[in-house]
Formats: C-alpha cells, structure tokens, sequence
C-alpha cells in the first residue's frame, strides 16, 4: 500500500496539470493542446530543425570548422568523425 501512495504522490501533480480530458470527445474534438496554447508564433513548422534543413544553413565550410575543432579539443573519437 505504500507504494502505491509513492505512486500517487508523484503521478497526481500532472494530473493537476494536464486533467484527463471528457471519456465522451472525440480527440479532435476537444480543445487544443496547452502546448499549442504556449507555442509562440515563431516556433519553426515542424522538421525545419532536422539535419536536412539544419545543414543547408550552415557556411560551405562547416566541416573543415568541425574537424578543425575536434582536433583541438583533442575529440576523443577523432577516426569515428573521420568516417561519418
């Protein structure tokens, strides 16, 4: 029983946060997320963060900065770099 009650007393402060939604609507049909509510108009569409889009913003020379940078902190896994 006392596990339990541990449980609980770390499961119900999100609860307070995020109360279980209506059993009787449908997902869609439920208000937003808060997430979305807290969202900022700028945040990026979703992917632009993903490495395709990421490396395009980079300077030409991005790799050469990297190894440089790696050789000088010594980078631990300087073959691995080497091969990726």
């Amino acid at each position: 029983m006392h596990k339990l009650h541990q449980l609980l007393d770390k499961f119900e402060p999100a609860l307070d946060d995020a109360p279980p939604g209506d059993p009787n609507v449908l997902p869609w049909e439920g208000p937003p997320s808060r997430f979305h509510e807290l969202a900022d108009e700028e945040t990026p569409k979703r992917g632009a963060n993903s490495k395709k889009h990421v490396l395009e913003k980079l300077d030409k020379d991005w790799d050469r900065v990297l190894w440089k940078k790696a050789i000088e902190l010594k980078f631990e896994h300087l073959l691995d770099l080497a091969v990726s």
